[in-house]
């Protein structure tokens, strides 16, 4: 592929949405304060040095973004009890909050669900479009973004929430 061909195969992907990249460089996940849609207060900083963050930005009308919540699901049941949390941070506006709830509910959702009102979070991120993963390591690093979802996406997380998981050794007994 020529270097003009390169260029843009590489934003095809970036406008379809569907890039992935790991960080090789740490780079800090900008800390956040949001309510839950219970109206609980939730702080990233309060959360690190258990396991893995998967911080998903989401909306009710996203049709990938609908695809991909299920799974998120399915790997919070797999690693939730090992440390591994998700956080889904709606992206939804003002006008349609009243359906984030009962969304959620429908979906049997059990990871904290956070409102992102005015998109701050998402702009600290960096994000320009949804659905975007960012997975950050117990130090506070990030250490993937995924933009886009395709079916099979959630399989590449296994690795990466293996790699973070904080494990526990059982303590020797002595005889």
């Amino acid at each position: 592929m020529t270097g003009r061909k390169t260029v843009l195969f590489l934003l095809s992907l970036l406008l379809l949405g569907c890039v992935s990249a790991s960080y090789g460089d740490t780079e800090k996940a900008p800390d956040f304060n949001l309510l839950t849609i219970e109206g609980e207060k939730v702080k990233l900083k309060d959360l690190l040095g258990k396991g893995p963050i998967l911080i998903d930005f989401w909306a009710t009308w996203c049709k990938p973004c609908i695809k991909y919540l299920p799974k998120l699901q399915d790997l919070y049941k797999e690693y939730g009890e090992k440390g591994f949390m998700v956080l889904a941070i709606n992206e939804d506006g003002p006008r349609n909050l009243s359906k984030v709830k009962p969304f959620v509910n429908s979906l049997g959702l059990q990871f904290p669900i956070l409102l992102d009102k005015n998109s701050q979070v998402l702009r600290r991120f960096r994000g320009f479009g949804i659905p975007i993963s960012v997975l950050v390591n117990p130090e506070g690093e990030i250490v993937r973004v995924h933009r886009g979802y395709r079916p099979g996406d959630e399989k590449m997380w296994v690795e990466e929430i293996e790699k973070h998981l904080i494990v526990k050794e059982p303590k020797a007994q002595i005889q």
